[in-house]
């Protein structure tokens, strides 16, 4: 009973972490190959709380979309994002939201 009891606490626990995940859309330009898609992924990606980061090039060529998802513990503002986008100095950061859900 007592590792029921345990499992569904946990279950739980998990779900509720899970719907509290943030979401956050940008724009860019300055992303002309797949390794930069790479260092970008992997600098926002290391930042506390990123869990995942998606970058998608748009019709007109030169513009990506990012969408970086979080775990809900920390608030991941416009500045934090372009110091983590600073490796190169052609990686500009357009805008940077919080989507709400």
């Amino acid at each position: 009973m007592k590792k029921l009891i345990l499992t569904i606490l946990a279950i739980t626990l998990f779900a509720a972490t899970s719907a509290w995940a943030d979401t956050y859309k940008a724009s860019m330009t300055g992303i002309e190959c797949t390794g930069c898609k790479k260092k970008i992924a992997k600098a926002l990606g290391s930042m506390e709380g990123v869990e995942s980061v998606r970058i998608a090039m748009l019709k007109k060529k030169g513009d990506h979309v990012l969408t970086v998802e979080t775990d809900g513990t920390i608030e991941i503002t416009l500045e934090q994002a372009k110091e983590a986008v600073s490796i190169a100095e052609h990686y500009q950061l357009k805008t940077w939201e919080k989507v709400e859900s």
